[in-house]
């Protein structure tokens, strides 16, 4: 059994009443969480991508306060069942092996990094909505679990 991780935008429309996935991300979210079988890790990034979409005004008509939004996030950081880990120095150069690999321009650079963190971390499976965006990293299993 590998690790897994999750991308924001399965959080996303778990905390997103709003959202038509928000039921089934809500419900595989808890499940994976409460049955123990995967080991979840979730980095950094992750949490500050989460707060930026609860707090954007642009993406919703009533955002979350920075208060509510880091709270959702602390939910994640302090949940017994998820290891949390940071960017560590060699992710750089991951990083720069991956753009040379596989370019990377705009808002893609993000989900470059991404999968160079998990994978500095071991990370095997990716349970995201956009399995395309990380279709090309061979060390990832991009996963949409809904």
């Amino acid at each position: 059994m590998g690790v897994s991780s999750f991308d924001s935008n399965l959080l996303v429309y778990a905390h997103n009443e709003a959202a038509p996935e928000h039921a089934k991300a809500k419900s595989f979210l808890e499940k994976t969480l409460s049955d123990g079988s995967e080991q979840i890790l979730i980095v950094h990034q992750t949490m500050y991508e989460l707060f930026a979409v609860l707090t954007s005004s642009a993406l919703f008509r009533r955002p979350l306060t920075t208060t509510e939004a880091w709270s959702t996030c602390e939910f994640y950081l302090t949940h017994s069942a998820i290891q949390v880990a940071a960017y560590e120095p060699p992710v750089l150069m991951i990083v720069q092996n991956l753009i040379r690999e596989r370019p990377q321009r705009g808002k893609r650079l993000f989900d470059l990094i991404l999968a160079a963190t998990l994978k500095y971390h071991g990370v095997t499976r990716l349970y995201t909505r956009n399995v395309k965006d990380f279709s090309d990293y061979k060390f990832l299993e991009a996963t949409d679990p809904l």
